[in-house]
């Protein structure tokens, strides 16, 4: 089945209208993208992330030549949350920018890198060994602020109903960081949406992790996967044996639904691939296991799902 014979509902195209228009009230969707793409910084560390080694606490199986690495990992509270829609959003923060007094509207996991940035939740500011990875509840405050000199990606990884994106408080706290001029809003980029089924427990395990071929022949699969999980493909071109053609990061195919059950095989196209791995797991560690015997059909292409402002 072609990505190009998804279904597509009038209905869910006006309601993520909807969210494309909050977030250009937040900073200008796109405007990152006039720069440089969406993905350039994560790639970085996605790379550096597989060069110091280690998987963190959860474990994804593939062969030698791919890596699979962490960036973070934590349990997000789903309580009373109507989960209708996995997104994944990125800001850069330059020099001295910040993310500011945030409410968020649904349960998300906040990842950042691991120094030089300031994380606050409930205007608390966070010791530095909880910043990497920092779960906000429904209508928590949070702020983000970049001390560094050079710019650096943040990402918010959310499970929200319909329609999603962070909404400003309206309660005007104090700043984080002052500045004689309000330069406004950092640039946010929409990298991924996907229409979900809500999660049945209370809390889950949410993660933001990253696949890095060395090996351009080295396939991973036939997996299973084990959780509900999106890709987005970073740099090279991805393969999956179900599609008729690569994923790349330029092209409106950069990503790609995999939902719990179903069964892939993923390889290298023209030029190895680094890809953005995210979601949650309702229980375990695992986020796909070798699968047994021959490959399964997928329905994973008859949900809707949306990568950045191209659609899937």
């Amino acid at each position: 089945m072609s990505i190009r014979e998804m279904r597509r509902t009038p209905l869910r195209d006006i309601l993520l209208s909807c969210l494309l228009a909050s977030l250009a009230s937040l900073g200008g969707i796109g405007s990152m993208s006039a720069q440089q793409p969406p993905g350039a910084q994560l790639a970085t560390l996605c790379r550096e992330a597989a060069a110091a080694g280690g998987t963190g606490a959860l474990h994804a199986e593939v062969p030698e030549g791919v890596h699979f690495v962490v960036l973070a990992d934590a349990y997000i509270d789903v309580h009373d949350a109507e989960v209708e829609v996995l997104n994944l959003l990125q800001w850069e923060l330059g020099p001295d920018e910040e993310i500011l007094n945030q409410m968020a509207d649904s349960p998300l996991l906040l990842v950042v890198p691991d120094t030089g940035v300031q994380v606050y939740v409930q205007a608390k500011l966070l010791p530095a060994e909880e910043q990497g990875a920092v779960s906000v509840a429904t209508h928590g405050l949070y702020s983000v602020a970049n001390t560094t000199d050079e710019p650096i990606p943040v990402l918010s990884l959310q499970l929200a109903p319909k329609p999603s994106g962070p909404s400003v408080n309206q309660g005007n706290p104090t700043p984080v960081l002052a500045h004689e001029e309000d330069a406004g809003p950092a640039p946010v980029d929409l990298l991924y949406w996907e229409d979900v089924d809500g999660p049945g427990a209370g809390a889950v395990r949410g993660f933001v992790g990253c696949l890095v071929w060395d090996d351009p022949d080295a396939e991973v699969g036939p997996v299973q996967i084990e959780g509900t999980l999106g890709l987005r493909v970073l740099e090279g071109a991805l393969k999956d044996s179900k599609l008729e053609g690569p994923l790349t990061p330029d092209s409106m195919w950069s990503c790609l639904p995999l939902e719990p059950g179903s069964v892939h095989n993923l390889s290298a196209g023209d030029a190895p691939p680094i890809v953005l791995v995210f979601g949650y797991l309702e229980s375990g560690t695992v986020v796909w296991s070798q699968a047994a015997g021959s490959e399964t059909s997928l329905n994973v292409l008859t949900d809707f799902f949306r990568c950045a402002d191209g659609e899937g």
